[in-house]
């Protein structure tokens, strides 16, 4: 799978999973890692249920 495809998986995925958030939960925060990919995501999360975003460090992953 190419790189170019595997973003776009990402973004229909998001996309999807902010329609399910949105007609199944009366959001008003999203929180989401620093990492680019994570708040990608969040704040395709937010944008679709109005909420607010906070960019949050300490939800990193943690490998060890």
């Amino acid at each position: 799978m190419s790189v170019v495809k595997a973003i776009e998986n990402g973004v229909i995925q998001a996309e999807t999973t902010a329609k399910y958030i949105k007609e199944n939960y009366n959001v008003h925060k999203v929180y989401a890692s620093d990492l680019k990919r994570a708040f990608v995501t969040g704040s395709c999360i937010a944008k679709a249920v109005g909420a607010e975003i906070v960019k949050d460090a300490g939800l990193r992953e943690i490998f060890g």
